[in-house]
C-alpha cells in the first residue's frame, strides 16, 4: 500500500508530463551561449565564432541567421528575438576589448550596430516588441553600463543617475529578468540588483553568498521568481525582498532556470531537472545525451493556445526542446473590443473553475489569484497573448474554502473579481 501511495503521489505531482524532451539538429557543434523564442515556432541562438542561427518551425530545422557584418571572430553572449524577423544579439570582438549590439529586421539578412562599448560587456539586451527597453552590461569607468531605449531598440541612451559599481562586481550574461516595468540583474558578488521603473533606479538585493555569481534567474509573475549562484538555489514569492535558499538535486552550477505558474525548469549539468511547487520538490526529467552541458533553459514568450515550449542549448551546439500544456485555451479568433477579465463559472466551486478573458491587442498578460489578506496565491498566467478570447482552469484543491480575487493586468489595464471557493 505504501509503494501505490507513493506512487500517487508522484502521479498527482508530475502527472502533468504529457510530453517528452527531444533533440534538435541545430546544425552546428560550436559553443551556444544564449537562446531566445518568440513562439513555440520561432526561436534565435547565438554563440562562439560569430554563430547565430533561427528557426520558424519549432526547431526542426535551423538556418543560418548571420551575415559578413557579424564578424566570425566575434562570440556573441546574449540574443534577444522579438519575432521571426527582428532580434538582436550582443557580443565582444576577437581581442575582447569592445562589446556590440547589432540588430536585424531581416531575419538576419542584414544586420547594423545599434551600440559600442570599449572596454564593456553586453550581459543582456531586453525589448517588449514595442517602443522602449532596456540593456545592462558590465561596469566601466566605475559605474554599471546601463541602457534604455525609446526607439524599439535603434538607439540606445545611458541611464541617470548612474548606478556605482560596488568592488570588483560585474555581472553574467543572460542573468536578467523583466517583468512590466520591474527590472532584475545578478552579480558575481550574490547580489541582484532590482528596479520597479524600468531600470530608472535600483536597490540592491543579497543572497547571502557574497562569493558566488548569480548565474540565472527567472520570474513567473511579479514577485514569484528564482535564482541562481553557481551550485545553489533560491527562492522568493515578493520580489526579491527576501530569498531563501531551497535544496536541488545534484552538485553542478544551475546555468538556466524557466518556467511558468509554479512550475519550473532547471538546468543543472547536462540534467533538466522539473518542479511544480516554486521549487518545493524537484525531480530528473531529462539527461542530455554525450557529455556537453547546458547553458541555457528558456520559454516561449507567446502562448499557442494551450501549449508553451521550452529550448535548452548546450556548449557542443546541442538543443533540446519540450512542447507542454498550459491549460490555457484560445477559445476565440475574433479582436475584441477592449480588454476584459469575466466572473468565473461555476461560483462558487469545488475545487476546479474557469476563467475567461478578453485580450484587445498583442500582449503581455498576468492573472493572479489573491487571498482576502492581498497574499498571492496563485499566477496563472504571465505570457504574451495574441489578441482573442481565452479562457484557464483555476485548481483550488490546494487552497481552503474562502473568498479569493483574481486580477487580470495588462499594460495599463486591471480588473478584480471575486470567486468563492467551498469543500
Amino acid at each position: 500500500m505504501k509503494i501505490i501511495l507513493t506512487f500517487l503521489v508522484i502521479v498527482l505531482l508530475y502527472g502533468n508530463l504529457n510530453a517528452q524532451w527531444a533533440e534538435l539538429n541545430s546544425g552546428v557543434t560550436t559553443t551556444l551561449y544564449s537562446i531566445s523564442a518568440v513562439s513555440n515556432d520561432y526561436a534565435w541562438a547565438c554563440g562562439a565564432n560569430g554563430v547565430v542561427i533561427r528557426t520558424t518551425d519549432g526547431g526542426t530545422t535551423w538556418t543560418n541567421a548571420s551575415s559578413p557584418v557579424l564578424r566570425p571572430t566575434m562570440t556573441f553572449y546574449n540574443v534577444l528575438a522579438n519575432s521571426s524577423t527582428k532580434a538582436f544579439v550582443a557580443g565582444m570582438n576577437a581581442a575582447g576589448d569592445s562589446t556590440f549590439v547589432f540588430m536585424t529586421l531581416t531575419g538576419g539578412t542584414n544586420w547594423a550596430v545599434v551600440f559600442s562599448q570599449a572596454g564593456g560587456f553586453v550581459d543582456g539586451v531586453w525589448t517588449s516588441g514595442g517602443l522602449d527597453g532596456f540593456m545592462f552590461g558590465n561596469p566601466v569607468g566605475g559605474n554599471w553600463s546601463l541602457y534604455q531605449t525609446n526607439s524599439a531598440g535603434g538607439g540606445w541612451y545611458s541611464i541617470t543617475p548612474a548606478l556605482p559599481q560596488a568592488g570588483a562586481e560585474a555581472g553574467y550574461n543572460n542573468t536578467f529578468a523583466v517583468f512590466g516595468t520591474r527590472v532584475w540583474f545578478g552579480t558575481n558578488s550574490g547580489k541582484i540588483y532590482y528596479s520597479t521603473n524600468s531600470g530608472s533606479t535600483f536597490t540592491a538585493q543579497n543572497l547571502g553568498v557574497a562569493s558566488d555569481t548569480a548565474m540565472s534567474m527567472c520570474f513567473n509573475g511579479p514577485g514569484l521568481g528564482l535564482a541562481s549562484a553557481n551550485s545553489k538555489l533560491f527562492t522568493t514569492t515578493n520580489a526579491g525582498i527576501n530569498w531563501a535558499q531551497i535544496s536541488i538535486p545534484g552538485t553542478q552550477t544551475i546555468s538556466g532556470l524557466a518556467g511558468y505558474s509554479l512550475k519550473w525548469f532547471a538546468a543543472r549539468g547536462k540534467d533538466i531537472y522539473y518542479s511544480t511547487n516554486q521549487g518545493a520538490n524537484w525531480i530528473l526529467q531529462y539527461s542530455a545525451p554525450g557529455t556537453s552541458t547546458y547553458s541555457q533553459i528558456v520559454s516561449s514568450r507567446v502562448s499557442a493556445g494551450t501549449s508553451i515550449a521550452f529550448f535548452a542549448i548546450r556548449y557542443n551546439g546541442g538543443i533540446s526542446k519540450l512542447l507542454t500544456t498550459t491549460g490555457i485555451n484560445k477559445v476565440g479568433d475574433e479582436i475584441p473590443s477592449k480588454f476584459d477579465l469575466a466572473q468565473n463559472f461555476p461560483n462558487p466551486f469545488n475545487p476546479v473553475t474557469k476563467i475567461k478573458y478578453l485580450v484587445a491587442k498583442n500582449s503581455n498578460v498576468n492573472i493572479t489569484v489573491f487571498d482576502v489578506t492581498g497574499k498571492e496565491v496563485s499566477y496563472l498566467i504571465n505570457e504574451f497573448h495574441t489578441a482573442g478570447t481565452y479562457e484557464i482552469n483555476f485548481d483550488g484543491s490546494k487552497l481552503t474554502s474562502g473568498i479569493y480575487f483574481y486580477k487580470m493586468t495588462v499594460n495599463d489595464f486591471s480588473l478584480v473579481k471575486k470567486m468563492t471557493l467551498i469543500k
